[in-house]
Parts: C-alpha cells; structure tokens; sequence
C-alpha cells in the first residue's frame, strides 16, 4: 500500500539483496533525504516478490530492485516515473545523486 502523501518514492527490492542493490537504495534515501525530511516526498520500501505488492509491481512494470516515483490523488496512482538508470549511476555516490534529484525535480514541475 502506498502512503497516503501527495508525493512517495519507493524502493522495491528482492528478499536477498545484492550489494549494488543495498547501495541503491542507501543512495537514493541520502539523495532525496531533505525532501523526505521535509514531509514533501513519502519513503517507502516494498518487496517486489511479495504477493501483497503484486499490483504495485504489475502497475509500475517492476522485475528488479528499482527506484520508482509516485502521484497519488484521492487514493489514487495519478502518474509514476520509474528510474531505470540508478543501476547505471551506482559507482559514483554524487552521480546517482544528481540523476536522482534530476528526476524529482521534473517529476514535482510536471
């Protein structure tokens, strides 16, 4: 179930995560951490193997450990961007950093 704010990240992962995945999701919470602080962005971690989350996994088109960014409007999933390229930015803590708040950034404006 997804928070009940305007605005959620979630971070699904797998039961067994891998080191990279551990680092995906240590970076994206110190990456948008002033915004979750801040009560602007919802944190939230899910299981995309876990049956609870199926609709969810199903909905955002999840099959690995990702970062996904949620709209919610009366209960409701209004949009979602899925970032993709955290596997792609992991080596550098201030790239995925930045491409992480480059995606939050357009996501909030649009």
């Amino acid at each position: 179930k997804l928070a009940e704010s305007q605005f959620s990240v979630v971070y699904f992962h797998a039961p067994n995560r891998c080191q990279t995945c551990r680092k995906i999701e240590k970076f994206a919470h110190e990456a948008l951490a002033p915004e979750i602080e801040a009560s602007k962005l919802a944190w939230q971690t899910a299981d995309f193997t876990a049956s609870d989350n199926a609709s969810l996994v199903d909905q955002f088109k999840v099959y690995t450990s990702t970062v996904v960014l949620v709209e919610v409007q009366d209960g409701d999933v209004v949009r979602w961007k899925k970032l993709d390229g955290v596997w792609d930015h992991t080596k550098q803590q201030a790239d995925f950093t930045a491409y992480v708040n480059q995606a939050w950034s357009e996501f909030k404006a649009s």
